[in-house]
């Protein structure tokens, strides 16, 4: 089976289909217009004691309204265009701690004054051990 090619687009740092994108500005722009004028229609002809200035206000938030709308039409409609793959593998974490420059002595005497749930919390993510650790590493050292 063979894939369609699609015309990918970074904006704003996230990928988009070439034509999502389009499909999205003309929903906005039309849904946004269309949005707009049924406000000022409607605020018009029901409320016409308002001043022209609020009339015009409040249907810029018919039309913001409708802006959102169209964004929501859009993000439900096209489909996730990244693909991330998670790899099975080692990591060297001595590289990690030292490009975050992290002293693993250091933050495990921190470890001796750090409030229970947050052990707790470091032992569900399995990151307690690595520091905690060598807090026992350096414990016999020491005896």
């Amino acid at each position: 089976m063979q894939e369609k090619q699609q015309d990918l687009l970074t904006i704003w740092g996230d990928t988009v289909a070439f034509k999502d994108l389009l499909v999205g500005l003309l929903l906005g722009g039309v849904l946004g217009f269309i949005s707009l004028k049924g406000g000022l229609w409607y605020l018009q002809t029901f409320h016409g004691s308002l001043e022209k200035g609020l009339v015009m206000g409040y249907g810029l938030i018919f039309g913001i309204a409708g802006c959102i709308a169209a964004g929501a039409i859009v993000a439900k409609r096209s489909k996730a265009k990244r693909i991330l793959m998670e790899e099975e593998g080692g990591i060297d974490l001595d590289s990690v701690l030292e490009s975050f420059q992290i002293n693993l002595q250091k933050e495990a005497e921190y470890l001796k004054e750090v409030p229970s749930d947050v052990i707790a919390e470091m032992h569900q993510l399995k990151l307690y051990e690595l520091f905690a650790g060598n807090l026992q590493h350096s414990k016999k050292g020491g005896e």
